[in-house]
Parts: structure tokens; C-alpha cells; sequence
């Protein structure tokens, strides 16, 4: 491990005499050391070195970080000993017993998230004493299982089911972070669904493709890996990068985005989505629909603080639209000023105008809202919307626009979800993603400018991503599924609105 920080601590110094402190690279080697490092300090060696350092100069920036090597160690200790006694896998099939969507590589990996999850919980709140929990606590936990399970079945619980159950009565009481996550896994089950939902939502307008047809593919993308990927070796498996997997620099990788947590991440489930969301052509064209993308940018005004940003308080002052085809060619431009009434100006006046530079004297002989939003859904309709951080415009459009609520479905594609997927970077603002994938920024939070840019870098995002596929052969190499069976488990399965 400490050969791993020697390695990361001269690539960084490389980096830096080649690109400069300022640079993406320098910042994605920063991340992979820090990361590094803090893997290393829970080592036993890290943190016989941690003492040492604490005991010859002990500041509180030393103490705090010999503190939480311990406590990750700690942690990491208590999650071995979990799977060593069974309790792990015990907890995993009595919170599953019902489950019929996700199968046992899913749910595997959805109990290790939620370990993870209130793991990082423990990590973040020092505070909170990391002891076994009293017997008279993990006891109810138990009781509450055994009470499930039997008005699941009232003529007696399956003879396996209570083999699980007398093992977990037979163990001393796990730590506090262990037993949250045992009693978050059945919400974290369910929300998986959701999740995964989004996810391939998202996928679908990647693809071009309908939700079912994403839905349909990922299933078979699965099958795939499992059957021809799965046994071969680390080299000839056409696994996502490892950042994506583990998301260990900034926000980057599928398990590490903080609206994705609880999403299947078995290798299976990782190389089906990665490839949904990187090679564009995981579906075959004849699948492929021709429908435009509108970049969308809003500029708003609200009150001070917080409440601003909610659309119930403000009002929309500027819409910039740009619609492309989906090979990138600019289709046109829709670009609007918009007067609030008049009692609003006086009241919040443009809102942040030392950030988008929008005066009421520039707004005073704009049309109102009521007079534009027709022009507005036009220019939207039967398109895919695209916006940077693009759950704020949805949001707002769907509190403004009449009739936008109206379609659940609108599909939605997101560059702040793309970047943090697929770029590591010190942050995901829409100039720092520009600067990254070679876009000229310059007239930042004006409405239409933004939509342009954000439709540039989002067709450059998608020639980067395709490049870092076939980075590796194994990936550029796998096979793509071009007829598959249509129906999948999805089909019995309720969505979620």
C-alpha cells in the first residue's frame, strides 16, 4: 500500500511540471493520492506511522487523522467479521426473502451500499461511538424480522429462513453503523428500483432509444457479461474504468453520485449501464429514434437565500433555447427576456443579477410569462431536453409551464451527470466541464449562451466518453446485441412516477 501513495506522489509531481497545478490532470492525480493515502493510513502500518507523528507533534490535524484511520479500520474490521460469522449473509436473505426484481448479485451488492452508506456516516460523524449496540436493542431487531416473517407465513417460516434467524440470535450485537445498515437494507431494496429506473431513463436518452428498449438492453447486457465476461481474466473483461466503479475522484463513478448510491452495482449491472451510457452503439440504429435535443437555460429571480432557488418563490426572467439534431447540427435558437409583474420587481427586483447581469431596466419592455410560454413549449415539444444540472430547469418548467407536468416521460440529459460519471474534475460547473472537453466559454449565466454551450459540450462529452470506451480492447471489442426478446422483469414490476 505504501508503494501505491510512492507511485501516485511521483505522478503527481509529473503532472504538475507537465500540465500545472491548474490543470484537470493535476487535479484527478491530486484525488487518486489523497485517495491513496487515506487507504493507507488504515493500514496497520498507516497507522503505527499516524501515532508516531501525533505523539511527536500533536496538533489537531494530526490527532483528527490518526482518529478517523482508526475508526475506518475499525470499521473495515467489524464488515470482515460481519461475512466471517454469517451474520451478513443471514440479514441479506431474511430482508429479501420476498423480493422477486432484483436477483441474488443485485441484492448482494445493494447490502454492501448500505453498509458503505452508514459506514461513511460513522466516518463523518466522529462523535457517534462506534460500541456493539445492547443486546436488548439488537434483540428487538431480531423480533422484528421473526414478526415479518411470520405474517408473511402464517402456517410456519421456511425452514431456511429460520436457519437465518436462529443464527442471528446465536451472535453477540454488531456496532451501531453495522445494524443501521441492517435495518436500512429492505428501504434500500425498494429503492434500488427507483434508482435503477432513473438510471435507465437516462440511459435511454443517451441512446435514443425508448425506456423499454434501454430496459430490454440492459437485461441482455447483463446476460452477456455473465455468460461470455465474467470468468475471464481482469485483462479480457471489458469492465468499466475503475473510477467509475469505485468513485474515488471528486464525484466521478456510478456508485460514488450521490442520486445513485443505492443503484446494482455487480460487475454485470456496472458493465451493462457503463455500456448503455458509453458506446453509442450498444442499441442498433433501426431502434434509434430522430428526435431533436432542445438545450435549455433559465435565469431566475427570487428572494434572497434558499428560498430563491425554489420555483414556488420565483419567477423566470430569461429562456434560452437551442435545438440540435441529433448528430450535433445547430437547428435553431430561441432566446426571451421576461418581465415578472410588477409587484415582484419591487419586492425581489432580478434576483442575482451580479451573476447573470440581468437589470429590471433591461427587462421593463419584455413581454410577461403568460405571453411567452406558448413560444416556450413549442420550442420544446417532442424533444429531449438537455440542461446543465437539468434537474433545476425541470423543476421550474414543471411549476411554470402549463402543461409540461402533463409528460412524465420527457427524456432528460443532464452534462452535470455526465461530467461527474465520466470527467475527474475539481468541480462540475459548466465552465470547468468547457475548459475540460475543449468548449469556448465566455459569456457565462446568460441564458442562451449557456444552452449553446452546454449543447457543445455535451456532443464533446459524448466523443470523449466514446473515446475512453474503446480505450480498452476488450471493451471496443465486445459484442453488441443487435436483436434481443422484448418482455422483461420489468414488466410485472410497478414503476415509479
Amino acid at each position: 500500500m505504501g508503494k501505491k501513495v510512492d507511485l501516485r506522489t511521483k505522478s503527481l509531481l509529473e503532472v504538475a511540471t507537465k500540465s500545472g497545478k491548474e490543470s484537470p490532470e493535476y487535479n484527478t492525480a491530486l484525488a487518486r493520492l489523497i485517495f491513496a493515502q487515506e487507504e493507507y493510513n488504515s493500514t496497520p502500518k498507516g497507522i503505527k506511522e499516524l501515532k508516531e507523528i501525533a505523539e511527536e507533534n500533536p496538533t489537531a490535524e494530526n490527532i483528527t487523522a490518526l482518529n478517523k484511520a482508526e475508526l475506518v479500520r475499525q470499521l473495515q474490521t467489524e464488515a470482515i467479521r460481519e461475512i466471517q460469522n454469517g451474520r451478513s449473509s443471514a440479514v441479506t436473505n431474511l430482508s429479501s426473502y420476498n423480493e422477486k426484481f432484483l436477483d441474488a448479485d443485485e441484492i448482494s451488492s445493494i447490502t454492501e451500499a448500505a453498509r458503505e452508506y452508514y459506514e461513511k456516516f460513522a466516518i463523518r460523524n466522529p462523535d457517534v461511538k462506534q460500541v456493539p449496540v445492547s443486546q436488548k436493542v439488537y434483540d428487538k431487531y431480531v423480533d422484528g424480522i421473526e414478526a415479518r416473517l411470520t405474517q408473511t407465513y402464517p402456517e410456519g417460516i421456511p425452514s431456511s429462513l429460520q436457519e437465518d434467524l436462529t443464527l442471528l440470535r446465536s451472535l453477540t450485537p454488531p456496532n451501531q453503523a453495522t445494524l443501521k445498515s441492517y435495518e436500512y437494507l429492505p428501504k434500500a431494496l425498494e429503492r434500488s428500483k427507483t434508482v435503477l429506473d432513473r438510471e435507465l431513463r437516462k440511459a435511454s436518452a443517451l441512446q435514443s432509444v425508448n425506456k423499454e428498449v434501454a430496459q430490454a438492453y440492459y437485461e441482455a447486457y447483463r446476460e452477456q457479461y455473465k455468460k461470455e465476461y465474467a470468468s475471464l481474466p481482469d485483462s479480457e473483461r471489458p469492465d468499466p474504468p475503475e473510477s467509475w466503479i469505485r468513485g474515488e475522484l471528486s464525484q466521478s463513478g456510478y456508485t460514488q453520485d450521490p442520486n445513485s448510491t443505492f443503484a446494482p452495482r455487480d460487475k454485470a449491472s456496472l458493465y451493462a449501464m457503463y455500456r448503455l451510457r458509453s458506446d453509442e452503439d450498444a442499441t442498433p440504429d433501426f431502434l434509434k429514434n430522430s428526435r431533436a435535443i432542445a438545450s435549455i437555460d433559465l435565469e431566475t429571480a427570487g428572494p434572497v437565500g434558499r428560498d430563491g432557488f425554489e420555483p414556488q418563490n420565483g419567477r423566470i426572467i430569461e429562456v434560452g433555447i437551442v435545438s440540435y439534431n441529433s448528430k450535433g447540427k445547430e437547428l435553431n435558437r430561441y432566446s426571451q427576456l421576461i418581465k415578472p409583474e410588477q409587484a415582484f420587481l419591487d419586492s425581489n427586483g432580478t434576483g442575482a443579477e451580479h451573476i447573470h447581469q440581468i437589470s429590471a431596466e433591461d427587462i421593463k419592455n419584455s413581454p410577461s410569462w403568460n405571453n411567452v410560454q406558448g413560444k416556450v413549449s413549442q420550442n420544446l415539444e417532442g424533444k429531449i431536453l438537455l440542461a446543465q444540472n437539468a434537474n433545476f430547469e425541470y423543476r421550474w418548467l414543471n411549476y411554470h409551464l402549463n402543461g409540461f407536468s402533463k409528460d412524465k416521460t420527457t427524456p432528460i440529459i443532464d452534462t452535470l451527470d455526465m461530467s461527474r460519471k465520466h470527467l475527474d474534475l475539481q468541480n462540475h460547473q459548466l465552465a470547468t466541464i468547457c475548459g475540460a472537453v475543449g468548449v469556448k466559454y465566455t459569456e457565462g449565466h446568460r441564458a442562451t449562451h449557456d444552452a449553446l454551450v452546454t449543447g457543445e459540450a455535451y456532443f464533446a462529452l459524448k466523443r470523449y466518453i466514446k473515446k475512453t470506451w474503446n480505450s480498452k480492447p476488450a471493451r471496443k471489442n465486445a459484442k453488441q446485441l443487435k436483436t434481443i426478446p422484448f418482455g422483461s422483469r420489468w414488466d410485472s414490476w410497478t414503476k415509479p412516477v
